[in-house]
């Protein structure tokens, strides 16, 4: 899993799933990432889906 890590020092991880731009998938609380996997998968025909959190889930 791919991370960055932000000025105030939180950790985010992300998922990147193909090249070209970008369609971003951000979850709210108490859901992860792992939420949008079907959505991915589904985009991933047709643009690269991002998704992100600070959850470690």
């Amino acid at each position: 899993m791919s991370t960055i890590t932000v000025k105030d020092g939180m950790t985010i991880y992300y998922k990147d799933w193909g090249k070209g731009p970008v369609v971003t998938f951000s979850h709210g609380w108490p859901l992860s990432s792992d939420a949008w996997d079907s959505q991915m998968m589904f985009l991933a025909q047709f643009a690269p889906p991002a998704a992100y959190g600070s959850d470690t889930n």
